[in-house]
């Protein structure tokens, strides 16, 4: 098997883009100036995000990092209370060893304290502060938290304005870290059945909370499955500034199943049928100079009986082909050999 030194060497750069001197967006100040620059002068700033865990793939850190760098991945999603854990014991440069060595960059990492329990949320409050110093010195600078589609405690307005102060706490708390936080809502029927009171179901819905914190640096996940479930327009995407995006998920849909009759089990590889167009979605994303990771999601039931290395390498086909029809620059992967 291949060292990582000998896979880092042979994978080229998939963002061209420098990174920012200080944060991103409203945190840094220009950079959505200079990412716009970018994207006028044709260079690529996003990136190929590999989420082994969105996948169900698991291994040790050094075969799922070989994994990214043999197909051509710039950016992982490390379990990062693993890497917390392992920063915290034997420092950052440690804890990033492998990642560094792989020329790698950091997607997203879901936060790890529950915030919408008032009793929990005492107790990890007093986390937060210390995951976000953390995180940032490991160069994670994009968190996620998905909102729930319902209540059996709060009506709407009311739960919206909980949302709200709540997010701006820790969003700012996050901000003052230079990390973004992007929030992602379930569209899904079954997700809200027999609540009480119905919430954030929509994309319209999920822009207004974010922009309802105003917290520079809170903004939203483009997550395409629950954007085209809840009635998604491609106006509704294209109206966002690069700044209002934390991160983007891609993948397909049956052509024979109607929107409202979706599961999570129909999430298919992005391109797979062309019901949800993310060529076009990619093509803006790079208009617009966003510099973020971009992830495949399709439904980890997708792979039944198929080894890691297949799966991976299937998902990468799928970006690069959008990547292609994008009319954007594509890495072949490589031809390595990697314990499956």
């Amino acid at each position: 098997m291949p060292g990582l030194a000998d896979l880092r060497d042979r994978v080229a750069p998939q963002c061209l883009c420098p990174p920012p001197a200080i944060g991103w967006g409203p945190l840094g100040g220009n950079d959505a100036a200079a990412n716009s620059d970018a994207a006028a002068k044709g260079i690529i700033c996003m990136f190929k995000n590999l989420s082994t865990t969105g996948l169900g793939i698991s291994g040790v850190e050094s075969e799922l990092i070989e994994l990214a760098l043999t197909y051509k991945f710039a950016g992982v999603e490390p379990d990062f209370m693993e890497l917390f854990h392992r920063a915290e014991e034997k420092g950052v440069p440690y804890a990033r060893r492998l990642i560094d060595s792989g020329k790698l960059k950091l997607g997203t990492f879901r936060l790890p304290i529950e915030w919408n329990d008032e009793t929990r949320y005492a107790k990890d409050r007093e986390k937060l502060e210390k995951i976000a110093s953390r995180a940032a010195e490991l160069g994670s600078t994009r968190a996620v938290t998905l909102v729930s589609p319902s209540s059996d405690e709060r009506p709407y307005h009311e739960n919206f304005e909980f949302h709200r102060r709540r997010l701006a706490e820790i969003g700012q708390v996050l901000a003052n870290h230079q990390i973004k936080l992007g929030i992602e809502f379930n569209a899904l029927a079954d997700a809200r059945a027999g609540a009480a009171f119905e919430f954030i179901h929509n994309f319209d819905e999920l822009r207004k909370l974010a922009a309802g914190v105003g917290v520079n640096g809170v903004g939203v996940v483009i997550d395409v499955f629950s954007w085209f479930v809840g009635g998604g327009t491609m106006d509704q995407i294209t109206s966002l500034t690069v700044d209002e995006i934390a991160s983007v998920q891609l993948c397909d849909v049956p052509a024979d199943v109607p929107a409202d009759q979706l599961t999570t089990k129909n999430r298919l590889l992005p391109g797979e049928t062309g019901v949800i167009d993310s060529v076009e979605i990619v093509k803006w994303l790079s208009s617009i100079g966003y510099d973020g990771p971009v992830t495949a999601r399709p439904d980890r039931n997708r792979f039944p009986k198929t080894g890691r290395m297949q799966i991976v390498k299937m998902v990468a086909e799928s970006l690069d082909e959008i990547w292609t029809q994008a009319g954007l620059a594509s890495v072949k992967p490589a031809l390595v050999a990697v314990a499956g």
